[in-house]
């Protein structure tokens, strides 16, 4: 192993793999350009008496090391890791910089500058929901119907026909509901009646809200959100 490859390994030793190899390529790169750099001021070419200087002038791979944090910070990390996270997949959807992936669990792609101390934090419905979830539903009204629906549907269709009296009456302009695909569960957003019914009954599986993002990307902003409590 020659000495810019060693110094390249040394200071990229802490990062995670999947960001390693792109790191070092920017920063071999660099190297390289202060190198050429150096040769021309000289009108020599690159040789590795150069490149030695070059590295000589970047300072210690170990202080280079320390810019970039081995791991990330994020504050519902613990509770990935622990596997208490619900899997509903809120806190990719509301990501202002998206940054958070989701595949089974969610997964912090960059860096976050709040440690996932924001919105990510505040609607993960594994949080305590005391002072700030107390204080975001006061104005929370709830009211309890009981009845029997027309359409077909797993106790009687009440849900179903309340969506679609919804959409009908133009009180909301779409739903997120859970669809299935193989019988795997997906996230959908309906805007029709007719597309209500083919997702109508309950689902007792896990699934996330992506549909709420693409009601977000649509510019939809009346929606409806089923969600079964058990």
């Amino acid at each position: 192993m020659n000495k810019l490859d060693e110094f390249i390994e040394r200071a990229t030793l802490r990062l995670p793999p999947e960001e390693r190899e792109e790191f070092a390529r920017e920063l071999k790169t660099h190297i390289l350009d202060s190198a050429e750099s150096i040769a021309a001021s000289r009108k020599t070419g690159v040789s590795e008496e150069v490149i030695a200087e070059a590295l000589e002038r970047m300072g210690p791979p170990e202080k280079i090391a320390e810019m970039y944090p081995s791991e990330r910070k994020w504050k519902l990390g613990k509770m990935v890791e622990s596997g208490i996270c619900a899997r509903c997949g809120t806190c990719a959807v509301i990501c202002p910089n998206n940054i958070i992936s989701f595949d089974g669990r969610p997964d912090l792609r960059e860096e976050c500058l709040r440690n996932g101390h924001g919105m990510c934090f505040e609607v993960c419905p594994r949080v305590s929901s005391e002072g700030y979830q107390i204080s975001i539903r006061e104005n929370l009204q709830e009211k309890v119907y009981h009845g029997r629906g027309p359409i077909r549907g797993q106790d009687g269709g009440v849900v179903t026909s309340f969506l679609r009296h919804l959409l009908e009456k133009g009180e909301i302009d779409g739903a997120i509901v859970v669809g299935d695909e193989h019988w795997k569960p997906v996230s959908l957003l309906v805007q029709t009646a007719e597309d209500l019914e083919e997702t109508s009954g309950s689902k007792y599986s896990i699934s996330t809200l992506e549909a709420l993002k693409t009601a977000g990307d649509l510019r939809i902003e009346r929606v409806a959100v089923v969600g079964l409590p058990c």
